[in-house]
């Protein structure tokens, strides 16, 4: 006698196989991350350009030049969200950046050393947004910057999402030094 399976068995079959593939995919995979992946899209101006040699400066009000005055560079970072999963526009997907960890890689010599800090900068779900960071303080060009020196900057930005799920961003630019950055 041979064994026939009943035709009202195959569409609860296919259910089932359904929804076991629903259950493995990226976005729903891990509860406890965002479903916002986060790119910095862009850097402005797109290479940290260090006046190494300074500007002379009167700090005494007599005429005549005693000290030399830094000036940081900034430059503003551009995020891209694009949104994984079935409700891309759900504003439990917007995301609040509140932190930033810089690092330096130079190509010869001794780095500054890294900085975290505060910012403050919101990317609604597959939406874009900006801040402006100090990517070389002025404290440290005068110990780590000299003429010709090059290297990169690795910039780690920490948050989270409207679910309160964490959410990060890594972005680098180039360092370069000159007498006068225009």
């Amino acid at each position: 006698m041979s064994r026939h399976h009943s035709p009202a068995a195959w569409p609860l079959l296919l259910v089932a196989v359904a929804l076991f593939a629903l259950g493995c995919n990226s976005s729903t995979d891990d509860p406890d991350t965002t479903n916002s992946k986060l790119a910095v899209s862009a850097f402005g101006p797109s290479e940290a350009c260090v006046d190494w040699d300074g500007t002379e400066i009167d700090t005494n009000g007599d005429g005549t030049f005693d000290g030399v005055a830094y000036t940081g560079t900034t430059q503003v970072v551009s995020f891209q969200s694009t949104v994984r999963g079935s409700d891309p526009n759900s504003p439990w997907n917007d995301v609040v950046l509140t932190e930033c960890e810089i690092s330096y890689k130079m190509d010869f010599g001794f780095p500054p050393p890294p900085r975290r800090f505060g910012v403050q900068v919101a990317i609604p779900a597959n939406g874009t947004g900006s801040v402006g960071v100090t990517t070389v303080d002025p404290n440290d060009i005068p110990a780590f910057f000299g003429p010709g020196d090059q290297g990169t900057i690795v910039l780690n930005f920490y948050g989270q999402d409207a679910g309160g799920h964490p959410a990060t961003a890594t972005g680098s630019t180039r360092l370069l030094t000159a007498t006068e950055c225009k």
